[in-house]
């Protein structure tokens, strides 16, 4: 970590905290002792750390004492790959969406996926993928799917739809408050009482969205919601991945590529907008490696950004569409998703693109519309 630290390198270092933030604390106290004050201040500016489950009180340690670090606490959304469950052991009531083929919604239709698409006949890699038994003990009770500290690695998958700097965006690796709020405690009694002696600390803290899931026709509104509205892109990215493993690339699915008209990098786009205007958008350039169809969704991400009203788009599923900005959306930002999927018969494949509309406050009066800038 400290040779991390020193690299002559300006890009961010994403950090994942799997269980206890000790060794984190050893690296950042030992470096502070061996390095100058705007040494460690560029060190801590680079770091980007996920905390997975606050598992000992050395975040709150860390967060207290640098108080400029980008630190991401995950209480929830980090179990909700599979999860979260309601105890531990075979029987779970709270699985969330069900997204793990014709097996049963049980954490052992959650494994006997696994064994069908990861862990047999998938080549080496899929043969040490282990299954998640509490204890250790091969007898033991099932635990859901988890994967290990998963969640905060997902959001990295999906470069124009995830900002690692700025969790309140949201992504694969879930959504978290737009600013630092003050003592998110650890979910574990234990190093609650432990951080008490820490406080004040600030970290980034899981938010909430609402979600419709037009599979079971319910609608979701949790801490866990930013994890489970990914979901089956997220299993059917695991399933095809694995297929990678044994199959030629003719016989395996591929992701496709999203395009923004002419735009078809993998970057986060930014545009400007009136009050009032209509915007053009178009996805025609979009393709697919294998030549599968498309579908095609364009939707507001409406806890992204600031904008507490309904925004009008002409026909969402179409590749060239229009969107109203709307007149009240005055020096707010908009987040549009583009969202295709191929239609293969392994598994759909997902790619996205992010369109982050910032509203001017002047109002429109012209009714023209307008591509992209």
């Amino acid at each position: 970590l400290v040779e991390a630290f020193e690299k002559e390198d300006p890009r961010p270092i994403w950090i994942v905290v799997n269980a206890g933030s000790n060794t984190l604390a050893q690296a950042l106290l030992d470096y502070e002792l061996t390095h100058t004050e705007m040494e460690l201040k560029r060190a801590v500016e680079k770091l980007r750390v996920f905390e997975n489950g606050a598992q000992d009180n050395a975040g709150a340690y860390i967060c207290n004492r640098y108080p400029g670090i980008h630190w991401i606490r995950s209480n929830y959304q980090t179990y909700a790959y599979g999860g979260p469950g309601s105890v531990q052991g075979a029987v779970n009531s709270n699985l969330g969406p069900h997204f793990w083929g014709e097996y049963e919604y049980s954490v052992e239709g959650q494994n006997n996926w696994l064994l069908e698409h990861v862990m047999n006949n998938h080549g080496p890699l899929g043969e040490v993928y282990p299954e998640r038994r509490f204890h250790g003990f091969s007898d033991g009770n099932l635990g859901f799917v988890e994967g290990g500290g998963t969640i905060p690695w997902m959001g990295l998958v999906n470069k124009g739809l995830f900002d690692i700097n700025h969790p309140s965006w949201g992504g694969w690796g879930g959504r978290f408050s737009p600013e630092k709020v003050a003592d998110f405690w650890s979910r574990h009694q234990d190093i609650y009482v432990d951080e008490l002696k820490q406080a004040p600390f600030y970290t980034y803290r899981e938010v909430s969205d609402v979600w419709y899931n037009p599979r079971d026709g319910k609608t979701y509104f949790s801490d866990y919601v930013p994890v489970w509205r990914w979901r089956e892109a997220m299993y059917n990215d695991f399933m095809c991945r694995m297929d990678w493993c044994i199959q030629s690339f003719e016989k395996a699915n591929h992701h496709p590529k999203a395009a923004f008209f002419d735009d078809k990098k993998d970057d986060i786009i930014f545009m400007s907008a009136l009050p009032g205007e209509e915007l053009q958008l178009d996805a025609s350039l979009s393709t697919d490696p294998d030549g599968d169809e498309l579908e095609f969704s364009w939707w507001i991400y409406e806890e992204a950004g600031n904008y507490a009203g309904s925004v009008y788009i002409d026909d969402p599923s179409n590749k060239r569409t229009f969107l109203m900005v709307p007149s009240g959306a005055a020096n707010k930002e908009l987040h549009l998703i583009l969202e295709i999927k191929d239609k293969n018969p392994i598994a759909s494949l997902f790619d996205y693109r992010r369109i982050v509309i910032q509203v001017s406050g002047t109002y429109d009066h012209s009714g023209v519309s307008r591509q992209k800038d």
